[in-house]
């Protein structure tokens, strides 16, 4: 009887340690992963671009005003995000470096309209956020987000997705991933 309860527990520990493995190992939850966009990303890309969605201020902005960019960077992040909120500051630098490159940030909070107003007040963010809706977020995991993780970044060029990345981008990564991008 002994032996069989340490079999068994022998037997889930390895399970459980496989599946650990694979989660975290996998490209999806560890580095940029180089994604072939599908009929289902392409679809989801376009409704995402056709969303009227709130700027801080409240004003609307369509996201689709900026897919013909050479590179667009669509980041969703959240003020109650760490990662998320130690990204952005990357990301507008990175932004006012590559200003008239024709790569543009954009992002989009799944948070509320109050909470990123007062973020945008008293961070130093170079480039638009706007505040995404239900809708947004249902196509975020369309678009790959199956786990519903911040940030979650995908890099656009000629109209298709390049790069997911879910988790927060470090410095070389993402420059790494923008030359890429550029000298298509």
């Amino acid at each position: 009887m002994k032996n069989t309860v340490s079999k068994i527990f022998a037997i889930a520990a390895l399970a459980f340690f496989a599946f650990a493995a694979g989660f975290l190992l996998s490209p999806s939850s560890t580095g940029a992963s180089a994604a072939i966009s599908t009929p289902t990303d392409k679809a989801a890309l376009q409704a995402l671009f056709t969303q009227t969605l709130s700027t801080p201020d409240g004003s609307p902005a369509q996201v689709g005003q900026w897919q013909n960019k050479r590179v667009l960077v669509i980041n969703f992040w959240a003020t109650w995000c760490p990662p998320c909120r130690r990204e952005l500051p990357l990301f507008a630098a990175t932004q006012r470096k590559y200003q008239g490159k024709d790569v543009q940030f954009v992002g989009i909070a799944i948070d509320n309209t109050d909470n990123v107003k007062l973020f945008s007040r008293t961070n130093d963010v170079s480039y638009p956020l706007l505040v995404g809706t239900d809708e947004t977020s249902t196509i975020m995991r369309q678009l790959g987000n199956s786990r519903d993780g911040l940030p979650y970044t995908l890099l656009v060029a000629n109209g298709q997705i390049v790069v997911q990345k879910l988790g927060e981008f470090t410095s070389d990564e993402l420059e790494r991933e923008l030359q890429k991008l550029l000298q298509l």
